[in-house]
């Protein structure tokens, strides 16, 4: 069900990571439903490949296999888009991993997995799009985070630890290109219908899975109850928004 006009986000140019599965998959269609030329960003190339030849005008949108992981890629890919790309109008990064573990069992080079691939690439985005010429005056940047930074749950220690930082950041930014007014928010999500979800679910029992979805009153969320969000915050009828996280948890943290 489409909730807004079909040439809302016509011509933006948007790049979007994390975009060959789950949350990131499915706004990438519906950003091109919406009219918008996209830039997609993922880890394989092969999905990348199939997503984007099922989206609207397909022949617009280009495909980019890296690991934003790496340091400083975020940057390089960004300053190094082809001009027809540039300036950007929005970023959407959902890219990201989970990690479900006792603090025990915890190791630096898990937490330093998790903020590589969520903070510190959501950072060095930033410090490209601080560069002139790569992102328009007026646009909208949007960084996936979670209800666990907001919630405390055992065993998500430097998941949340790593969803917490992009708060922080998101806030720093929304300042630092206010000038601009280049939004920065983030959404906070609760437990959604995705392929990470269904891993997670494995590894618990029927009954702690129950237990788990009454934790959010309104059931597990689908992955378009986070991309009308997302939508949303790439238009321009949230052009009063910035420096927000805006929490998607079917209730999760009422209780």
């Amino acid at each position: 069900m489409k909730f807004f006009n079909k040439d809302l986000l016509l011509g933006k140019k948007i790049l979007i990571s994390g975009a060959s599965s789950g949350i990131g998959a499915n706004t990438t269609k519906l950003f091109a439903d919406y009219g918008a030329e996209l830039i997609l960003i993922g880890r394989s190339e092969d999905k990348l490949k199939k997503i984007k030849s099922n989206l609207r005008n397909s022949h617009l949108h280009i495909t980019v296999k890296t690991d934003l992981s790496i340091d400083d890629e975020a940057f390089r890919l960004i300053t190094n888009l082809p001009k027809n790309f540039l300036p950007l109008n929005g970023i959407f990064h959902s890219a990201g991993k989970e990690l479900i573990k006792p603090t025990l069992l915890t190791k630096s080079a898990d937490f330093k997995d998790l903020i590589s691939t969520t903070v510190q690439s959501a950072l060095s985005m930033s410090r490209a799009l601080a560069k002139k010429n790569i992102i328009s005056d007026n646009s909208s940047v949007v960084f996936m985070s979670s209800i666990a930074a907001i919630s405390g749950t055992s065993g998500l220690a430097a998941y949340a630890a790593s969803k917490s930082a992009l708060i922080g950041l998101t806030k720093s930014l929304a300042l630092e290109f206010s000038h601009r007014r280049i939004r920065f928010n983030s959404i906070l999500s609760g437990a959604v219908e995705t392929p990470m979800h269904e891993r997670l679910l494995k590894n618990l029992s029927l009954k702690s899975i129950e237990e788990y979805e009454a934790k959010h009153p309104l059931g597990f969320g689908k992955k378009s109850d986070i991309s009308n969000m997302a939508t949303f915050l790439m238009s321009e009828a949230s052009e009063w928004i910035t420096g927000t996280s805006i929490v998607i948890d079917g209730g999760y943290s009422a209780s």
